[in-house]
């Protein structure tokens, strides 16, 4: 026997679920090189900013001070041109050149300092393209295995040196039936709504997180919309690619009738229970289920607060039999089972600790 309890209950919609990464960034060299280091471990951890994989830098560095010295040139020639331009201009202003030697100065000028314009942005081409022999962690995450090892060749926004998963937090994807979205939809703008990832056949929660993304159509064929759960995952509980259940809360009944599912039985009229009273003897009573969930049922109508009802043994009872109770009533939760009281033990028992007919 166990007693019928007021409780709040969550209106879930259950669903199979994929883990997979925040983000994933694939690694490639932005520089074409030669791998020299390979600064991880298969697997390890990894922060952003983290450095991955070294290139040889020397034909970097080498064009790198081939460019400073063009630099360094052409800064001195165009030095020279002001200063030459500025003599014209004396001289013209004395009527001593003439206005061609002064143009034809004012176009060497120009004319060079745009060159080193074009130099120092070439000399900071080149220091870029040294800074890319550096290959470091895009994120904060898990970089899986090795794809390129030290000694190998790389081109150029080709290659995929390595992979990094970004899992805390991460993501959990999942289906539901289009039938549910008209509420997820209007839920969503009260608040966040609960999602819950557990093994499934498991009610162990494994994380909690919000639900993020609902896909803006439905699938034709399959008649589901696809939802995304987001999750802190610090302890890395959640595993990209994982099998998991998701349980999305829409929102929670508040003060329900809640009796144990297994206290319900169906009869030509409908569903009832048998009610122990206070004599110790036993009615029924129909009663209307309107949902049933970890092995509880909700009930509308039928059942009071606090009343006794039979969980085992029914089989051997009728209207107005005797039960004898051995202990006093405690509640029997969710998924919960021995949680109430029983029956005095009967050598005809038909099930250990049922409710069995007075003699």
């Amino acid at each position: 026997m166990a007693r019928v309890e007021l409780r709040d209950v969550p209106d879930i919609v259950k669903a199979p679920g994929n883990v997979e990464a925040y983000s994933t960034v694939s690694l490639r060299a932005q520089v074409a090189g030669r791998v020299t280091q390979v600064s991880f471990g298969e697997g390890d951890a990894v922060k952003e900013g983290d450095l991955l994989f070294s290139l040889d830098p020397g034909p970097f560095e080498a064009a790198l001070r081939e460019a400073q010295a063009s630099l360094a040139r052409d800064s001195a020639e165009a030095r020279n041109a002001q200063a030459e331009l500025r003599r014209v201009e004396s001289l013209l202003k004395a009527d001593i050149s003439s206005q061609d030697e002064y143009d034809v100065a004012l176009t060497k000028m120009q004319a060079l300092e745009a060159t080193v314009k074009a130099d120092e942005a070439a000399a900071e081409s080149t220091r870029i393209k040294l800074q890319y022999t550096k290959l470091r962690s895009p994120t904060t995450g898990r970089v899986g295995e090795i794809l390129v090892h030290a000694g190998n060749v790389v081109k150029e926004n080709e290659t995929v040196l390595a992979i990094v998963r970004k899992i805390d937090p991460i993501s959990v994807r999942f289906a539901v039936p289009e039938r549910y979205l008209e509420e997820i939809r209007k839920r969503r703008t009260d608040g966040p709504l609960r999602v819950n990832a557990r093994i499934p056949g498991d009610d162990e929660v494994l994380a909690t997180g919000e639900l993020s993304f609902v896909d803006p159509a439905v699938n034709e064929t399959a008649g589901t919309v696809l939802l995304k759960g987001l999750f802190a995952n610090p302890e890395e509980k959640l595993w990209p690619g994982q099998y998991v259940e998701t349980v999305l809360t829409l929102s929670v009944q508040r003060g329900q009738v809640v009796a144990p599912a297994r206290a319900i039985e169906r009869g030509q009229a409908g569903d009832f229970t048998f009610v122990v009273r206070p004599d110790q003897t036993v009615e029924t009573r129909s009663v209307l289920v309107t949902k049933r969930m970890h092995g509880d049922a909700v009930v509308q109508s039928g059942l009071r607060e606090g009343e006794l009802v039979v969980v085992d043994g029914q089989i051997r009872l009728a209207p107005g039999s005797r039960v004898e109770v051995q202990n006093p009533p405690a509640p029997e939760r969710a998924g919960g089972a021995g949680g109430g009281p029983a029956a005095a033990p009967s050598p005809t028992a038909g099930a250990s600790g049922g409710a069995q007919p007075g003699s």
